[in-house]
Protein backbone atom coordinates (compact mmCIF):
# COMPACT_ATOMS: atom_id res chain seq x y z
CA UNK A 1 0.00 0.00 0.00
CA UNK A 2 1.71 3.24 -1.27
CA UNK A 3 1.59 5.84 1.81
CA UNK A 4 2.61 9.06 1.71
CA UNK A 5 3.03 10.64 4.98
CA UNK A 6 3.50 14.76 5.75
CA UNK A 7 4.13 16.87 9.18
CA UNK A 8 4.52 20.01 10.19
CA UNK A 9 4.37 22.73 13.24
CA UNK A 10 1.01 24.14 13.63
CA UNK A 11 1.60 27.77 16.18
CA UNK A 12 -1.91 27.28 17.19
CA UNK A 13 -3.64 25.12 20.17
CA UNK A 14 -4.77 21.52 18.78
CA UNK A 15 -8.73 22.56 19.43
CA UNK A 16 -7.93 25.10 16.98
CA UNK A 17 -6.13 23.58 14.63
CA UNK A 18 -8.99 20.63 14.61
CA UNK A 19 -11.95 22.88 14.50
CA UNK A 20 -11.00 24.54 11.38
CA UNK A 21 -9.52 21.39 9.53
CA UNK A 22 -12.84 19.64 10.28
CA UNK A 23 -14.73 21.62 8.65
CA UNK A 24 -14.37 20.96 4.72
CA UNK A 25 -15.42 24.42 3.88
CA UNK A 26 -12.06 25.37 4.89
CA UNK A 27 -10.38 23.29 2.61
CA UNK A 28 -10.57 25.36 -0.63
CA UNK A 29 -8.46 28.19 1.37
CA UNK A 30 -5.94 25.19 2.02
CA UNK A 31 -5.65 23.91 -1.72
CA UNK A 32 -6.36 26.16 -4.30
CA UNK A 33 -7.57 23.27 -6.40
CA UNK A 34 -10.51 22.72 -4.70
CA UNK A 35 -13.15 25.39 -6.23
CA UNK A 36 -16.13 24.65 -3.62
CA UNK A 37 -17.73 21.89 -1.13
CA UNK A 38 -21.01 20.73 -2.13
CA UNK A 39 -23.78 18.41 -0.54
CA UNK A 40 -21.58 18.33 3.22
CA UNK A 41 -24.09 16.07 5.21
CA UNK A 42 -23.25 14.98 8.73
CA UNK A 43 -19.37 15.68 8.56
CA UNK A 44 -19.26 15.69 12.43
CA UNK A 45 -19.62 11.85 12.76
CA UNK A 46 -18.23 8.74 10.96
CA UNK A 47 -20.24 8.30 7.56
CA UNK A 48 -20.64 12.20 6.86
CA UNK A 49 -19.73 13.29 3.15
CA UNK A 50 -18.94 15.81 1.21
CA UNK A 51 -18.26 16.45 -2.59
CA UNK A 52 -15.39 18.42 -3.96
CA UNK A 53 -15.35 20.15 -6.74
CA UNK A 54 -11.83 20.46 -8.18
CA UNK A 55 -10.79 22.66 -11.04
CA UNK A 56 -11.21 21.21 -14.46
CA UNK A 57 -14.58 19.63 -13.76
CA UNK A 58 -13.48 16.98 -11.82
CA UNK A 59 -15.37 15.84 -8.71
CA UNK A 60 -14.51 13.79 -5.87
CA UNK A 61 -16.53 12.40 -3.66
CA UNK A 62 -15.78 12.45 0.31
CA UNK A 63 -16.80 10.10 3.27
CA UNK A 64 -15.88 10.47 6.64
CA UNK A 65 -14.22 7.70 8.72
CA UNK A 66 -13.03 8.66 11.62
CA UNK A 67 -13.84 11.57 14.28
CA UNK A 68 -11.91 11.84 17.52
CA UNK A 69 -11.59 15.57 18.26
CA UNK A 70 -9.19 17.31 18.99
CA UNK A 71 -6.82 14.12 17.91
CA UNK A 72 -7.96 12.95 14.63
CA UNK A 73 -9.73 12.83 11.27
CA UNK A 74 -9.61 10.48 8.80
CA UNK A 75 -11.84 10.41 5.68
CA UNK A 76 -11.71 8.44 2.23
CA UNK A 77 -12.16 10.40 -1.22
CA UNK A 78 -13.49 8.46 -4.13
CA UNK A 79 -12.78 9.80 -8.09
CA UNK A 80 -13.55 8.54 -11.15
CA UNK A 81 -10.36 6.28 -12.42
CA UNK A 82 -8.28 6.59 -9.58
CA UNK A 83 -8.22 3.69 -6.47
CA UNK A 84 -9.74 5.18 -2.88
CA UNK A 85 -7.78 7.86 -1.10
CA UNK A 86 -7.49 8.09 2.57
CA UNK A 87 -6.61 10.90 4.08
CA UNK A 88 -5.48 11.02 8.14
CA UNK A 89 -4.80 13.59 9.69
CA UNK A 90 -3.09 12.89 13.37
CA UNK A 91 -2.84 16.05 16.00
CA UNK A 92 -0.98 16.48 18.92
CA UNK A 93 -0.23 18.96 21.05
CA UNK A 94 2.74 20.57 21.73
CA UNK A 95 4.23 23.65 23.79
CA UNK A 96 4.02 25.61 21.31
CA UNK A 97 1.43 24.66 19.04
CA UNK A 98 0.08 21.39 17.33
CA UNK A 99 2.07 18.60 15.48
CA UNK A 100 0.20 18.19 12.52
CA UNK A 101 0.51 14.13 10.95
CA UNK A 102 -0.90 13.82 7.79
CA UNK A 103 -1.13 10.45 5.64
CA UNK A 104 -2.56 9.88 1.79
CA UNK A 105 -2.72 5.77 1.37
CA UNK A 106 -4.32 4.15 -1.15
CA UNK A 107 -4.46 0.26 -2.10
CA UNK A 108 -3.69 -0.30 -5.79
CA UNK A 109 -6.47 -1.73 -7.98
CA UNK A 110 -6.44 -5.14 -9.27
CA UNK A 111 -4.99 -6.02 -12.66
CA UNK A 112 -3.42 -3.71 -15.33
CA UNK A 113 -4.71 -0.85 -13.23
CA UNK A 114 -2.96 -1.82 -10.11
CA UNK A 115 0.14 -1.68 -12.57
CA UNK A 116 -0.23 2.06 -12.84
CA UNK A 117 -0.93 2.57 -9.05
CA UNK A 118 1.80 1.54 -7.77
CA UNK A 119 4.25 2.79 -10.28
CA UNK A 120 2.91 6.03 -12.26
CA UNK A 121 0.49 6.90 -9.63
CA UNK A 122 2.82 6.70 -6.47
CA UNK A 123 5.06 8.79 -8.34
CA UNK A 124 2.75 11.44 -9.30
CA UNK A 125 1.09 11.37 -5.46
CA UNK A 126 4.51 11.68 -3.88
CA UNK A 127 5.91 14.48 -6.09
CA UNK A 128 2.11 16.38 -5.60
CA UNK A 129 2.33 15.82 -1.97
CA UNK A 130 5.52 17.04 -1.60
CA UNK A 131 4.67 20.14 -3.42
CA UNK A 132 1.20 20.82 -1.74
CA UNK A 133 2.15 20.04 1.87
CA UNK A 134 4.36 23.05 2.44
CA UNK A 135 2.23 25.41 1.16
CA UNK A 136 -1.35 24.60 2.67
CA UNK A 137 0.81 24.27 6.27
CA UNK A 138 1.57 28.02 5.31
CA UNK A 139 -2.28 28.70 4.41
CA UNK A 140 -3.38 26.62 7.53
CA UNK A 141 -1.18 29.06 9.76
CA UNK A 142 -2.18 32.27 8.06
CA UNK A 143 -6.02 31.56 8.11
CA UNK A 144 -5.85 30.59 11.59
CA UNK A 145 -4.07 33.72 11.91
CA UNK A 146 -6.63 35.95 10.22
CA UNK A 147 -9.20 34.14 12.26
CA UNK A 148 -7.72 35.35 15.52
CA UNK A 149 -7.03 39.25 14.23
CA UNK A 150 -10.75 39.20 13.22
CA UNK A 151 -12.27 38.28 16.42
Amino acid sequence: MPEFPFGSIVPFPRDEVFEYLADPRNWPLLQPEIEAVDDLDGWDKPGGRCVLRLRGGRTQHHELLDFDQPRLLREVARSDGLPEIEHERVLAELADGTWLQNYARYDPRPGIAGLFDRTVLAWVLRRRYQRLWAAAAQRLTDSLAARQTNH
